[in-house]
């Protein structure tokens, strides 16, 4: 269990690695427990460069709010394919076009080749659909 903190700094986040086939990876930080909410989630997303956290998905219940601390890469939403850098936030709405966040090419946080994505959301969802035959989400598949 964690040790709830009222600052929590993003280097003192202990991470876990998940990692599914050649694509899925991603080191993975409890934000929300750390810092003792519990009407809000937060995750801290760090992908090496060239993969992806997750499949291509969309939210039927709940919100996603993400906040780009390094790197650069690429919102996939629907057909589209928005550039993502530094500081920007991305917004994906409950029932929204489905979306993945993918294409990691550089870092400042470590000396490794890593982005890192802050991930917020309401805890009160009410399912995920995830596209297993779309490009890049055909591995990682969750129950």
């Amino acid at each position: 269990m964690t040790t709830r903190r009222d600052i929590l700094n993003t280097a003192d986040i202990p991470t876990r690695t998940i990692h599914s086939g050649a694509r899925l990876e991603a080191a993975l930080g409890d934000i929300d427990g750390a810092l003792g909410t519990t009407q809000i989630g937060a995750t801290l997303h760090v992908a090496p460069a060239g993969k992806t956290a997750w499949p291509y998905h969309r939210h039927h219940g709940n919100d996603e709010i993400f906040h780009v601390v390094s790197g650069e890469g690429t919102d996939r939403v629907g057909e589209r394919r928005l550039p993502i850098k530094v500081s920007d936030l991305i917004g994906a709405p409950a029932g929204g076009e489905a979306h993945q966040i993918t294409d990691f090419i550089r870092s400042t946080r470590n000396p490794y080749d890593h982005s890192t994505i802050r991930h917020l959301q309401h805890f009160d969802h009410k399912g995920v659909d995830y596209r297993y035959g779309e490009p890049g989400s055909e591995e990682g598949k969750t129950k």
